[in-house]
């Protein structure tokens, strides 16, 4: 070091110079051997990836066949010994349906643990390998692709395909050699480069140190031109005229000072009405929080240091509540968004972005309330706090819900009347004919093929009469004075019996304790809320498939009839719950058609109630119907008291008639 700096400036930046573009050219050399090694093995990854997809898109009717002798060939066709060096397909067992190239290689060790390793993969592999070809270990990219069948995505097979890494390498080493000499040639020019430019900077700096000498011995009129057009140039120009700007400097201080006295004396009244500029503001402020139905805040860690009226208002705190030092947000929000809340503040205070989000309040009576939050980092009081702007949105929500809830009926309903209309009309056609052919054949096997057609058709017709049940209009029943207590009793004991019958031995029993309050009368159709709570047992004995018991209660308030179906089952998500009342959703797989419930609420809301859930994952379900003492239903066409009588069964056609 002590060395270097005894040596001459111009030789200094040379040596500077050529290290730095000794580095540079390196670390370009190997950034872009890096690169190119890189590219060179994604295109070898893609290549190999899209001939084992293609391959395996092509050999998939082929292993369907099981036709060895079209795979053999086609592997062959594929391979062509230089890049792709060999491809070999696998039936579904496992076992070499077609290979590339002659001989046995595929037996031995090595190539039997990679078919293995190529059946384990439920998804395309991408790996190197090592291939030991004619002349010796070959190193490849090697691609494992499953064959799947289109229609049911199930395995059918392997294909694996090598492709040669040889090329690449030799690509490398010659890329190599052509960026070494590129190198080498760069570093000599740069090195030339950098000692022409050392001088043409040291020579000029000889020269402003002779004349920063004349200047300190007061010659002022330091004169300095170079040819030079660049910086050292600019330099002297300026270090020329720096004499002359000391003169220039010193009068605009004297003016400046005497700018200072006169400003002096003014500067009460500039501050009087900067003061009543100021009042105005805070005044215009203050109507703006105070007068607005948006709450804001102001935070300080956890601590409320203001809040407006509006924020007492919709929390239902006082005057002394909001002047309490010790309140805090974690008072009026949902326990459920403490750390979610936290979080967000956390992150406003550490970032400069705003903040936009949702939380959920809860009032001094215990109500939910639906906020939209604005929140930013403001200073108050020379200190860094949080402003947060919280809107009342809970009767907007409920509104767009309810408007959703309402258009989406609406369309469902239209849509459901014209369906059921045309297609039942089909189903009866379908039927009646049905019924004509099978009493003039007499063969066994086409009267059985007529039974089934028959017994779809009905099923048909039944999925239909479960979309009017929640979407249409009945009106072939007369609402009457229900006992909902007898109602129950009877859906009760003929649920157990069929589950006598039909249960398997072994099953896990389900039983049915009652809980039935005093006489509950209603206005509606017993039928109709015997099939609405034969589907909630119905489903509570499903989500039991270990057994245990199913709680059934009937109470009653001055305006209400509540009937309450409790099961210790495996209980249902939030997002399960969401769904639940959706037409055709299910949980239980294909067996079912997923009509139960949203029939069951097609019902209740046809008697004026609703239906309530409480569910949680792993404890069971509360299920709730919910009817009206008094219904406002005036009037029902009535029609025939035998229409009042159950649906008839399956086996006979005026069902279908009757829906359309």
């Amino acid at each position: 070091m002590i060395g270097l700096r005894s040596r001459k400036l111009s030789h200094r930046l040379t040596l500077v110079f050529s290290l730095i573009v000794i580095a540079t050219t390196g670390i370009v050399f190997l950034a872009l051997g890096s690169y190119f090694r890189n590219a060179l093995t994604h295109n070898l990854e893609s290549r190999a990836f899209a001939v084992g997809s293609g391959l395996a898109a092509v050999a998939c009717p082929n292993l369907l066949r099981y036709d060895y002798i079209t795979l053999q060939q086609l592997a062959d066709a594929m391979a062509d010994g230089e890049d792709l060096v060999y491809v070999v397909i696998l039936d579904k067992e496992g076992k070499v349906a077609g290979q590339s190239g002659e001989g046995n290689w595929q037996r031995r060790p090595e190539d039997e643990a990679a078919n293995a390793r190529a059946v384990l993969a439920s998804e395309p592999d991408l790996h190197p390998a090592s291939w030991s070809g004619p002349n010796g270990p070959i190193s490849v990219i090697e691609a494992a692709v499953p064959v799947r069948l289109e229609e049911t995505g199930q395995r059918w097979g392997t294909v694996r395909v090598g492709v040669s890494l040889e090329r690449m390498k030799r690509q490398l080493w010659d890329t190599g050699l052509i960026l070494l000499a590129m190198g080498l040639f760069g570093v000599l020019a740069s090195v030339a480069a950098s000692n022409l430019l050392a001088r043409r900077i040291t020579r000029p700096l000889g020269r402003l140190v002779d004349a920063t000498q004349r200047l300190e011995r007061g010659d002022r009129d330091v004169q300095l031109s170079f040819d030079a057009g660049d910086e050292v140039g600019e330099l002297a120009a300026r270090f020329a005229t720096s004499a002359h700007s000391l003169d220039r400097q010193k009068q605009e201080l004297i003016a400046a000072k005497e700018e200072l006295t006169q400003l002096n004396a003014t500067l009460e009244q500039k501050v009087e009405q900067r003061t009543a500029e100021l009042l105005a503001s805070r005044e215009k402020y203050r109507l703006l929080v105070e007068g607005s139905p948006d709450a804001f805040l102001l935070l300080r860690g956890e601590s409320i240091v203001f809040a407006n009226t509006a924020f007492g208002v919709i929390f239902g705190l006082s005057g002394g509540e909001l002047a309490d030092p010790d309140l805090s947000w974690r008072r009026v929000v949902h326990h459920n968004f403490h750390n979610t809340v936290r979080q967000q503040l956390e992150s406003l205070r550490n970032s400069e972005e705003t903040l936009h989000a949702e939380w959920v309040g809860v009032t001094t009576l215990g109500r939910f309330v639906d906020l939209e939050v604005h929140g930013r980092k403001v200073r108050y009081l020379d200190e860094e706090v949080i402003e947060v702007v919280m809107t009342d949105v809970t009767e907007r929500k409920r509104l767009l819900q309810q408007v959703a809830q309402n258009e989406r009926l609406r369309a469902m309903g239209e849509m459901t009347a014209i369906v059921a209309h045309h297609f039942n009309n089909i189903l009866a056609v379908i039927h009646g004919r049905a019924q004509l052919v099978q009493r003039r054949i007499k063969e066994e096997q086409l009267q059985n093929s007529l039974r089934v057609i028959q017994g779809s058709v009905l099923k048909a017709g039944e999925m239909v009469r479960h979309l009017q049940d929640y979407f249409g209009e009945q009106v072939d029943m007369r609402f009457v004075e229900v006992d909902v207590n007898e109602a129950v009793f009877q859906v009760v004991r003929y649920q157990e019996q069929v589950w006598r019958n039909t249960r398997d031995a072994e099953a896990p029993p389900v039983q049915i304790e009652l809980d039935l309050g005093a006489e509950l009368p209603v206005r509606g159709v017993s039928p109709l809320l015997q099939d609405a709570i034969s589907r909630i047992l119905l489903n509570a004995s499903e989500a039991m498939p270990s057994g245990g018991r199913i709680q059934v209660r009937t109470f009653s308030t001055a305006e209400q009839v509540v009937i309450e179906v409790i099961d210790a089952g495996t209980g249902m998500s939030p997002d399960v719950q969401k769904r639940l009342f959706e037409p055709f959703f299910t949980t239980k797989g294909n067996r079912l058609r997923g009509l139960g419930l949203s029939a069951t609420l097609g019902i209740v809301q046809r008697h004026e109630g609703r239906v309530e859930i409480e569910s949680q994952e792993g404890v069971g379900t509360t299920m709730r119907i919910v009817l009206p003492v008094e219904s406002r239903i005036s009037k029902i066409v009535p029609v025939d008291r035998r229409r009042n009588d159950p649906v008839p069964a399956s086996g006979e056609t005026g069902d279908l008639a009757g829906t359309s």
